[in-house]
């Protein structure tokens, strides 16, 4: 299924002075788990404008001695980053104060998320679970309460430092759970080919695998690509997450088999799927490398919300067909997708404009509480025996089904976004490791 049409980036020629290569270099890099990483590449989508703008940066710099051209190019330039920035700090204003308000008034009570609570979660004792992203955040107490009931989980994460303190942290904080019960499985979602590699780790390490929590996510500001030529947010909130499940399937599929099994993956989307690229319909490769925005404004808080919006619709659409699919095959595994809320995560306030940031503390929901959405999802046994009623469906809240955009309810759009994700996946030759 793998277009042979698209095209490859054109190498930017960098020549002048070290202050072009320092531009050049400081496009390239991004701030991932707190982490500096070089990873922009040229890859199968090109984006002529978005490379002519990379070089018009460079000249601007090219010269020691800028002429009055250069002087005036310099300024529009900068005036045009003033204005991204205002209209940054408008947006974050105008749209995370009114959603901080609306979830503030939902967890004191105004809306209400029915009758389940952590409580209710089973005995887990001989399951084993994976949740990326399980070194912070929702992730984090998602592995905390699933180790807690028995299970044993790993913790799927890039960073091992990172990953080797929050399993210390939940061991200090939770002493009944076995030392054994915590395992951390290095997984960059952002590459290919580690995905592979994790999966391949994971199979080697256990023979069951019953819950499956796609958890992990980013939500970068700049418009980057992975070592594979992937923009970053889509990469890793949709297509890593795609290729992980993919080659845990037979594993899932094993374990669905056995008697009084219950196997289930779970997919972290969001509210803001809502905000998703009008025109984008997963229709083709280029469509998984969406700016999101006209030339010049590819890093700016409008684009990056859309981007993020877009890779969330693709995490309901994805769990859509992977529950039919299933259907399709009787393996008798349950795909879900969740909105756990507008939650105060470690990263929350970073990717926020500066003036907005202290309103993440004051009025997002607590990341611990946001993990309840998650373990009723994974856990709730009121989802298995009434699985016809759950399955495939959208959560926003603990025992709450949620009729998403339009958008996310669209099933060939669902089936288009699977087909090009294999063709993307499968141009990278990351499958041919399996």
């Amino acid at each position: 299924m793998w277009q042979d049409n698209v095209s490859e980036e054109r190498q930017l020629s960098v020549a002048g002075t070290s202050a072009g290569k320092a531009v050049h270099q400081a496009q390239r890099r991004l701030h991932v788990d707190g982490q500096d990483k070089d990873n922009l590449r040229p890859g199968p989508f090109d984006h002529e404008n978005h490379s002519a703008s990379c070089m018009q940066h460079l000249v601007l710099f090219s010269s020691p001695f800028p002429s009055k051209q250069r002087t005036k190019n310099m300024l529009s330039a900068w005036a045009h980053r003033l204005c991204v920035r205002a209209v940054d700090v408008l947006f974050g204003t105008f749209l995370y104060v009114p959603l901080g308000i609306l979830f503030l008034k939902k967890s004191l009570g105004g809306f209400g998320d029915g009758d389940w609570d952590s409580s209710q979660i089973p005995d887990l004792h001989g399951k084993v679970a994976v949740v990326t992203g399980g070194n912070a955040g929702i992730g984090y107490h998602t592995v905390r309460q699933l180790a807690a009931k028995g299970a044993k989980v790993y913790l799927a994460a890039r960073s091992e430092s990172r990953a080797k303190e929050a399993i210390k942290r939940l061991r200090e904080e939770n002493p009944d759970i076995p030392q054994e019960n915590l395992v951390w499985l290095p997984l960059d979602l952002s590459s290919q080919a580690q995905v592979v590699d994790a999966a391949r780790d994971l199979m080697s390490k256990t023979e069951r695998l019953d819950i499956l929590v796609n958890n992990a996510g980013v939500d970068p500001y700049n418009y980057v690509r992975t070592v594979d030529g992937f923009e970053m947010t889509m990469a890793v909130n949709h297509i890593g997450h795609w290729t992980l499940t993919y080659c845990l399937l037979p594993l899932l599929k094993a374990t669905a088999a056995q008697q009084a099994s219950d196997v289930r993956v779970i997919t972290l989307s969001s509210s803001g799927e809502r905000n998703n690229s009008a025109n984008n319909h997963f229709t083709t490769l280029k469509d998984l490398d969406d700016p999101c925005a006209g030339p010049g404004w590819e890093d700016s808080c409008l684009a990056q919300g859309k981007r993020y919006g877009t890779s969330k619709l693709a995490n309901i659409l994805f769990a859509t067909e992977l529950q039919r699919r299933m259907d399709e095959e009787g393996a008798g595994i349950i795909s879900l997708s969740l909105n756990p809320g507008t939650i105060r995560t470690e990263g929350a306030a970073d990717v926020m404009p500066f003036v907005v940031r202290p309103l993440v503390w004051l009025l997002f929901t607590d990341a611990a509480k946001g993990a309840d959405t998650t373990m009723f999802a994974a856990t709730a046994r009121e989802v298995r025996e009434n699985s016809e009623q759950w399955k495939g469906r959208y959560l926003d809240g603990p025992g709450r089904i949620k009729v998403p955009s339009p958008k996310a309810r669209d099933a060939v759009a669902a089936r288009n976004l699977w087909n090009i994700t294999v063709a993307a996946v499968e141009g990278t030759g990351a499958l041919e490791k399996l």
